[in-house]
């Protein structure tokens, strides 16, 4: 008789139902994915996310644990009632592959302007009409980096995976494409929120760049705690918006603004690197995925 059909839920943050606890990396499977999933939503931080990359390399490493036992190998390759979702994960991992390189191109760009603006602050500092100039252009290109970020953004929502069922009768199967289809759905929302982190605000709120501008306008600096609470990029956007609207800027005004570019610089360093072992994890799962399929 026909196994029930496994149907696994894409709520936003949902406990895994796997079909099968038996074997001993499920769990901890179950335990990295929760660990990722638990922090969608509540942070806007570059560490956040930085944490979240790191929890998807352990994800796909507990898959890449399974692919190389017989048994699981022997399943795969036999299994022709999921064989067209094999290859929809295979065509997933592909997705993912280009979104992480689009998501690297763009922290790269990013931090290629911050550079070029902090030379500028170096070069031409005490001269606040020059700096101002800079400062405008930095924000122009910016905007066009937003707007490229918001697109893929709305492409990434498309190509999000979906609902799905399993039928087979091998379970050591239906494990291994469960494990597959949590891991790319959480991919999906960790590179949204690194999407969202460069757009500056969460992936679904409104920008909070004015009221940041607006409490450091009366204040001149808000406190550790309260710029917490914003990200890098929207602290960095808020200073040199204060810049920009004051007529002579100090050396301390000068100074707030290098250190909070140094900061989201070294912030997009950070990414970069975790998406660097992120695309090179998905590169190896898919390799392995692909030699399991040829046994």
């Amino acid at each position: 008789m026909a196994a029930s059909p496994v149907n696994l839920r894409t709520n936003y943050v949902r406990s895994i139902s796997l079909p099968s606890r038996s074997h001993p990396l499920v769990p901890q499977f179950e335990e990295y994915l929760n660990r990722v999933q638990s922090s969608e939503g509540t942070s806007i931080s570059s560490s956040s996310i930085s944490q979240r990359l790191e929890g998807l390399k352990e994800l796909y490493d507990c898959v890449d644990g399974i692919f190389v036992l017989s048994s699981t190998q022997k399943a795969l390759s036999q299994d022709s009632q999921n064989r067209e979702m094999v290859n929809e994960l295979l065509d997933g991992l592909l997705r993912l592959l280009d979104l992480c390189a689009a998501a690297k191109e763009t922290l790269s760009t990013v931090k290629t302007c911050m550079q070029e603006l902090q030379s500028a602050f170096r070069r031409r500092r005490g001269n606040d009409i020059a700096l101002t100039s800079e400062i405008k252009k930095y924000l122009s290109h910016k905007k066009d980096i937003q707007k490229a970020t918001q697109k893929a953004l709305r492409n990434l929502k498309l190509t999000e995976g979906k609902g799905f069922s399993l039928m087979s009768e091998n379970r050591e199967s239906a494990v291994v494409i469960s494990m597959l289809r949590e891991a790319e759905s959480a991919t999906f929302r960790v590179i949204q929120s690194l999407m969202s982190f460069i757009l500056g605000h969460r992936s679904n709120s409104k920008p909070r760049r004015c009221s940041l501008v607006s409490k450091l306008m009366r204040t001149k600096r808000v406190s550790c705690e309260a710029a917490s609470k914003f990200s890098e990029v929207e602290q960095v956007d808020a200073e040199l918006r204060i810049l920009m609207n004051q007529n002579t800027a100090t050396c301390n005004m000068y100074d707030g603004a290098q250190k909070v570019m140094q900061e989201l610089e070294m912030s997009i360093q950070d990414l970069e690197e975790g998406l660097k072992c992120l695309y090179r994890q998905l590169i190896k799962t898919r390799a392995a995925l692909l030699n399991t399929l040829s046994c």
